[in-house]
């Protein structure tokens, strides 16, 4: 791959993870635990959804260029307004109302193509996500390279303080959190291949 294809690879995977988000959130089961904190800061503060979310992510940013410069890049600037993209396409085609088994469909739907997408995100090696690039400065912190116990930190953190900040959580969300990292660890073996 070239530079060029990478970052389309890139943009297409945070694409793609944005429109997991929002077929998460569209269940109504619960969304993943970044979204969970945004929430809360959100009721806590008044301060919208938007403005809470580019908040957290300038934070994550600001924690991975201290922690690790070099996993800040282009392609993190990037993530944040192709997952954006992600998110509206969803949002534009699914139904207001949905039915059980269709918040059923949605919610695992949305599970696998965050994690895809994180995987797919991660494939090109030219830089991380917003989210990715906090959770690989914790590596620094936690001295493990392991994603997925990386991510059960991260995640867990984010659903708890959100949580206390007065945002929601459900069942999605836990399941988010035991096995998001497991699952984008499987899709990048799968990509790889």
């Amino acid at each position: 791959m070239n530079r060029l294809q990478k970052y389309i690879y890139f943009t297409i995977g945070t694409i793609i993870l944005g429109m997991g988000i929002a077929l998460c959130v569209a269940s109504g089961f619960g969304t993943d635990p970044l979204s969970v904190l945004v929430n809360g800061i959100n009721y806590r503060t008044g301060i919208s959804m938007s403005a809470s979310n580019a908040i957290v992510c300038a934070a994550m940013i600001l924690v991975g260029l201290v922690m690790d410069r070099k996993d800040v890049t282009l392609a993190t600037v990037i993530s944040l307004f192709a997952s954006s993209i992600g998110i509206s396409i969803m949002e534009a085609v699914l139904p207001q109302e949905p039915g059980l088994l269709a918040r059923g469909i949605f919610m695992a739907a949305g599970i696998c193509a965050y994690t895809f997408g994180t995987a797919m995100s991660q494939i090109p090696q030219i830089g991380y996500s917003t989210y990715d690039v906090f959770i690989y400065s914790l590596s620094n912190i936690f001295h493990t390279d392991t994603y997925h116990a990386l991510r059960w930190i991260a995640d867990g953190s984010f659903l708890i303080a959100g949580w206390i900040l007065g945002g929601t959580a459900g069942f999605g969300t836990i399941v988010i959190v035991v096995c998001a990292g497991k699952f984008v660890e499987y899709w990048m073996k799968l990509l790889k291949h």
